[in-house]
């Protein structure tokens, strides 16, 4: 199973962090990137898969969901997870964002709190599988105390020795910088 671990904040000093993930079937991923590209296309009429991309608060904001492009769009994306059987999580905490990617060697709660929701549903729905952790790429160095910390979680606490089994270490995805949906 892919887990796809994004993040989106809201004004500092102090708004409102939101982590989500949505946990997909390896076997459906080039099927979702297609379906996606063609949601695109049809609503932004883009050309490559690169050209847009799709932000949650430019689309979900109370003016954005006003629009009926933007409130149609969210029904097809959501209607696009139902049939894939795509499962989304999500945690919203009030705070600063500097907390998120501070130097500490522990993982953030927030992260902990939707990598044990996702840990949750594939024991109860799926304990077969393994969970691919894929965060959205940051800097390198972002990037690097965040597989750290992730690692210490998995290996050094004693609440996520059992979840250690059913995931493997995380990946970070490229994000091409592109042009948003604004609203």
């Amino acid at each position: 199973m892919l887990t796809f671990i994004d993040e989106s904040y809201g004004p500092e000093p102090i708004g409102f962090i939101t982590h989500s993930a949505i946990l997909v079937r390896e076997s459906i991923n080039r099927e979702l990137s297609r379906e996606l590209f063609n949601l695109k296309k049809l609503f932004w009429k883009v050309n490559e898969p690169t050209d847009l991309e799709i932000k949650g608060r430019n689309l979900l904001s109370n003016r954005a969901i006003r629009r009926p492009k933007n409130r149609e769009f969210v029904e097809e994306i959501i209607s696009l997870m139902r049939i894939l059987k795509i499962t989304p999580f999500a945690i919203i905490m009030k705070g600063p964002v500097s907390s998120l990617t501070g130097q500490s060697e522990y993982l953030h709660r927030v992260y902990k709190y939707l990598i044990e929701r996702v840990d949750l549903f594939i024991r109860e729905n799926c304990p077969e599988n393994i969970a691919t952790i894929i965060f959205d790429s940051k800097d390198r160095a972002t990037n690097r105390r965040v597989a750290i910390n992730f690692t210490n979680f998995l290996f050094k606490t004693g609440l996520a020795w059992n979840i250690a089994k059913r995931f493997w270490i995380p990946h970070y995805s490229l994000i091409l910088r592109q042009r948003r949906v604004y609203n």
